[in-house]
């Protein structure tokens, strides 16, 4: 039986196409190369940055770091706010929490956005810890899900009652 459950942000507490494929766009006008088609745009969101601009732009490993400086010079202070919470996801929370789960985010987004956008949005008073990536670093998913069950003091043996919450693959 799950006694926590994780959520992962952008495609699951929030809409964040908007801002993500915006941000991706303006990376991609300023750095140059060919803009790719708007189902390939809507891959950027959940994966890492870094590999999304190498496996849909063909930027090599130096460039796409690059990429993701100059991507976040866009989301942090105009993409950020251009999401909005997915229906019903506060309402979800809240019942969850009133039923004694206890809830958490784990998001490979760097964690001061996820700060931001949590209490934005109304999520921060359901949930026990808001991880994210510690800034400058892109941590895997595995890594933020590790340090949200140590936030939370869970240990390996508690692993069996974890439940991820996420719309990707990487979750």
């Amino acid at each position: 039986m799950f006694h926590t459950i994780l959520f992962d942000l952008d495609g699951t507490l929030t809409d964040s196409r908007e801002g993500i494929v915006n941000s991706v766009k303006y990376t991609i006008e300023k750095l140059g190369g060919t803009m790719p088609d708007a189902q390939t745009l809507l891959k950027f969101i959940g994966p890492p940055l870094q590999e999304s601009f190498m496996e849909h732009c063909g930027y090599s490993r130096e460039k796409a770091v690059e990429g993701v400086r100059v991507f976040r010079e866009h989301y942090v202070p105009v993409g950020q706010y251009e999401n909005e919470a997915a229906p019903g996801m506060r309402d979800v929370l809240e019942r969850l929490k009133a039923k004694g789960y206890t809830l958490a985010l784990a998001s490979s987004k760097p964690e001061e956005l996820c700060v931001s956008i949590c209490r934005r949005f109304g999520f921060t008073p359901f949930l026990s810890a808001v991880t994210g990536s510690p800034a400058g670093a892109d941590w895997e998913k595995a890594d933020v899900i590790r340090e949200a069950m140590r936030r939370l003091r869970l240990t390996d043996a508690d692993k069996p009652t974890v439940l991820m919450v996420g719309d990707r693959k990487y979750d």
